[in-house]
């Protein structure tokens, strides 16, 4: 994408050891742009969450992912791109500066338009101009322009309420805020098994579903590198990034992977590198599902009937590059074989990169499903991680807030108050199992009689009578 489209020529010059050399004609070939287009245009408030209403006192923010049009996907990730705002009578109000950012994997308008009670109401359009996109080598795009409508509503109130309205909402917000930071506390990993109703369930096949951003890829290692701990045999689908990436990525977070690779326990089977264009990775074609079938099966193997973990980071590739049957056929197969073992078959999804209809089909055959969320408020990333499904489990609905910690991994936010009431109904939960546990007394026979003092009593009375 870096090269300097226009004619390029190309001569070949050959000299033998002999000393015979020779020029072969030149050869002129042209190297064409690629057109960008616009992809994912949404707007989220200020808050990070996606909307298309916005009213007086929030901030209307952009977000879009810039595509190249080529066979396999890839996208453009350098550069400030201008993102315009139209009220309803088509008059440009705004321009808003978009950059990438690399939690999102898209541009962002991190200032946004704050929308006031002087704004007029009505439909508004985001728009991006043709051909207003260049990376900087010939490529520019859109072809035409792409637009989003919003709504605003402008909501006013008589002007003699306002210092009261205000005075009660900052004492509601800030005695609110006062005891949710005083209840909070950071938990470990280890939080995340209360939340499924126990540890991951073997032979399973477990879903990481989620935003772009969010933090799967590392919930993915961090479970890869728990399982490695625990001594299963394990192997790493990477479709998202070089072997030598997931490396230095899991030695941030303090989880050497080194070792497991020299002594076979680890083995990553890239998929990537081709994708990439870097030259050729364990498989020679991503998309040729059969040879990574193959590979699987040849992995599996090794383990001599012992369990096996395969993660698979992750499905958008394989859906973007087979159809969608092809694709569900694959996974299905996969998951079957590493179920077999006792096993499990993590893998990763961005929500949105493939049809609602493989998604939903996706989920139908896992065991488990997590999903992770991420906004944006006040210039602040905030993650949220819910477990939707897990069978032969009772797992809780709450959507629980964590932190990415660069020595610890998922760290959770939990209240002190729900642990403690957590440890005390678990206290007497044990106190209720130890109690029923108790073997009961054999009908017609005293309690008394199985203790040694009311043996004892028994035989002297029996003598006296004698």
């Amino acid at each position: 994408m870096s090269d300097p489209i226009g004619q390029w020529s190309i001569i070949v010059q050959a000299r033998d050891s002999l000393g015979n050399s020779g020029t072969s004609t030149q050869t002129t070939v042209t190297i064409t742009k690629n057109d960008l287009s616009i992809d994912s245009l949404t707007t989220y408030n200020g808050k990070g969450s996606p909307t298309i209403s916005f009213s007086s006192g929030d901030t209307l923010n952009a977000f879009f992912r810039i595509k190249y049009d080529t066979p396999v996907p890839t996208y453009l990730t350098t550069g400030q791109y201008p993102v315009g705002l139209q009220d309803p009578t088509g008059k440009l109000v705004a321009n808003l500066t978009a950059t990438y950012d690399g939690s999102l994997f898209g541009f962002y308008t991190s200032s946004g338009y704050p929308v006031s009670g002087v704004n007029q109401g009505g439909t508004w359009t985001l728009v991006i101009y043709p051909n207003s996109i260049n990376d900087g080598f010939g490529n520019t795009g859109p072809g035409i322009t792409a637009s989003v409508p919003v709504q605003i509503v402008v909501v006013t109130s008589p002007l003699s309420d306002w210092p009261f309205i205000l005075a009660g909402v900052i004492a509601v917000v800030g005695a609110v805020a006062t005891a949710k930071r005083l209840d909070m506390t950071l938990e470990g990993f280890q939080h995340l098994e209360q939340l499924m109703g126990g540890p991951l369930p073997r032979g399973a096949s477990i879903i990481l579903s989620g935003d772009a951003g969010s933090g799967k890829t590392i919930l993915a290692y961090q479970l890869l590198h728990d399982e490695l701990e625990s001594g299963k045999l394990c192997a790493l689908l990477s479709y998202d990034a070089f072997p030598e990436d997931v490396q230095a990525r899991m030695n941030e977070f303090g989880w050497d992977i080194v070792s497991p690779l020299r002594k076979g326990r680890l083995k990553i089977i890239d998929c990537y590198s081709s994708l990439a264009g870097h030259g050729e990775g364990a498989i020679k074609d991503p998309s040729d599902l059969t040879e990574l079938n193959i590979q699987i099966t040849a992995f599996i193997g090794k383990a001599k009937g012992g369990p096996v973990t395969v993660v698979l980071d992750s499905l958008t590739p394989i859906f973007n590059g087979v159809e969608e049957k092809q694709g569900v056929n694959f996974i299905q197969t996969v998951s079957a074989k590493v179920k077999k073992t006792g096993g499990l078959f993590i893998q990763t999804a961005s929500r949105g990169a493939i049809s609602e209809d493989a998604a939903a089909k996706l989920r139908t055959m896992a065991d488990g499903v997590i999903e992770l969320n991420v906004t944006r408020s006040h210039g602040k990333i905030h993650r949220f991680l819910s477990v939707v499904k897990m069978e032969r489990r009772k797992i809780g609905s709450a959507s629980m807030p964590f932190e990415i910690d660069r020595n610890r991994g998922f760290v959770f936010r939990v209240s002190r108050i729900s642990l403690f009431r957590n440890k005390i109904s678990s206290f007497f939960s044990e106190r209720r199992v130890l109690r029923n546990a108790k073997p009961p007394a054999r009908r017609g026979e005293s309690p008394l009689a199985k203790s040694p003092t009311a043996r004892q009593s028994q035989n002297a009375t029996s003598e006296k009578s004698n």
